[in-house]
């Protein structure tokens, strides 16, 4: 099972100057640090229970550890406003049976009440004086939490009961050339509508019919192309498409499209060329992080790949940091 990493930005809305505003606008003024310190107790306080969405059928809170205290699997980083650690969430309303492997006898209805949770790790900066934060949380192949996560952060940045900010994915464009550059080319592909002239059943009258025309283009067995831009470029005069008297080049296609693998994740997918921020890398914590026996990921690694990922992304988010 693979695990990667979301990113979001959370964004202010219009009527919040910066994070530090808000804060202090939700802890009494207090001076920004502490300020901070209250906003990630409130953090707390909201996952000491269970939050959860009955319209996405989700909840989310925190487990600790055996032995440990919540603020043992979430910790605030007052000196780079940074909140990080373990939540578990998942969803509920699971109208599914759980059997004993050993005797099935025993097997029993899961509660329509009970959140199956899975643990995922999250990371989130808020620069104090800026209006847009950077949020990362952990996927997995078979589940994720953004169906939560979402309201659960847009409830923390409210005031006064009125939602304050929005939470967006978010593909980085250094990710997105890096991504390209370290892919292989699949296939292409390319659609049209095109008319055709025809006789009647009758063959009184000539009558127009339209078809949908796709060409799909692919390397042979054993070989690649290995730019994106560039075998564009080369075979884009070689294929034409003749219908009737008119000939039409690939470039004018409604619709292009490419197939890609990036040799390095192990990933591929498929975006529209003319629109190359359909582009959504991934980030494969796989073989970055070490994993323990029971399947728990190192958290100082964790925290480490999401302070380099900061620091990779902020050009692209921040004019000046």
């Amino acid at each position: 099972m693979a695990n990667y990493i979301d990113i979001y930005k959370i964004v202010l809305g219009a009527r919040v100057s910066s994070f530090k505003e808000l804060i202090k606008q939700q802890n009494g003024n207090k001076k920004i640090r502490k300020a901070f310190m209250s906003f990630y107790k409130s953090f707390l306080t909201k996952l000491s229970g269970i939050f959860y969405d009955d319209t996405k059928k989700m909840g989310i809170t925190v487990l600790p550890e055996p032995g440990k205290k919540i603020n043992d699997s979430v910790i605030a980083y007052s000196d780079n406003y940074i909140i990080e650690g373990f939540v578990d969430g998942g969803p509920y309303e699971v109208f599914k049976n759980a059997v004993n492997k050993l005797d099935k006898s025993k097997s029993h209805a899961i509660n329509r009440d009970d959140v199956l949770t899975d643990k995922f790790y999250f990371y989130l900066y808020l620069p104090i004086d800026s209006k847009i934060g950077i949020l990362m949380v952990q996927k997995k192949d078979n589940s994720s939490l953004r169906r939560i996560i979402v309201p659960f952060f847009e409830s923390l940045f409210k005031i006064n009961g009125k939602k304050k900010c929005s939470i967006q994915s978010f593909f980085p464009k250094s990710f997105i050339n890096s991504f390209k550059d370290n892919s292989v080319v699949k296939n292409m592909s390319f659609e049209k509508e095109c008319a055709v002239s025809v006789l009647s059943a009758e063959n009184a009258v000539i009558e127009e019919e339209k078809y949908d025309i796709k060409i799909v283009i692919s390397p042979t067995a054993n070989e690649d192309f290995s730019s994106i831009g560039n075998i564009f470029n080369k075979i884009k005069g070689h294929f034409k498409l003749l219908v009737d008297n008119n000939t039409f080049d690939l470039d004018s296609f409604e619709k292009k499209k490419c197939g890609i693998k990036n040799v390095e994740e192990n990933k591929s997918l498929t975006f529209t060329m003319d629109e190359e921020d359909t582009i959504h890398p991934v980030i494969n914590i796989d073989n970055r992080v070490d994993v323990d026996a029971n399947g728990n990921y190192n958290r100082t690694q964790l925290k480490a790949l999401c302070d380099e990922i900061l620091n990779d992304i902020k050009p692209d988010v921040y004019a000046v940091i």
